[in-house]
């Protein structure tokens, strides 16, 4: 073969090797595009999601605020409600299971008990280790349950 065509051959596998890179590069190109096209998608979802949510956090952010500076008042004591007490453990019965069936999870969830206050008497007890916030709710929802004698109260845990 002359040098004449070694260099033509030569010449179109430049050209075709050239051709082919290009196409590639095309094809390379045209995927990132596509990938950042929906990265971009995904981003302004995100950013709506966030600023749709944005009007719930302020409440909640305001909320457990509030609750904040009445456990500040507590001075990071634990309290718990009382809904009965003085009285024998048969006689708390009745206050007992009107609150389980209220809240049938008490009894698992050890936040409705009886429990010894002296060697003559004991107290029904809902919730404990409660913040003060807390203890204020859990007496709120308890009071229809409290002893004939008033209210259920909010006492400090020992």
């Amino acid at each position: 073969m002359s040098s004449f065509v070694v260099g033509t051959i030569a010449a179109r596998e430049a050209a075709t090797n050239s051709e082919t890179t290009r196409i590639r590069q095309e094809n390379q190109n045209k995927l990132l595009q596509e990938k950042l096209d929906g990265t971009r998608l995904l981003l302004e979802s995100a950013q709506k999601d966030l600023k749709d949510q944005s009007k719930l956090l302020d409440y909640v952010d305001k909320a457990v605020g509030q609750l904040s500076k009445l456990n500040d008042l507590a001075g990071g004591k634990s309290y718990y409600v009382r809904i009965a007490w003085g009285l024998t453990d048969a006689e708390l019965t009745p206050y007992k299971s009107k609150l389980l069936r209220k809240f049938p999870g008490g009894k698992d969830s050890g936040l409705i008990v009886v429990r010894p206050t002296s060697p003559k008497g004991s107290e029904l007890v809902f919730g404990t280790g409660l913040t003060l916030a807390s203890a204020e709710i859990f007496k709120r929802m308890s009071d229809p349950y409290a002893n004939p004698r008033g209210q259920a109260d909010i006492r400090p845990e020992d």
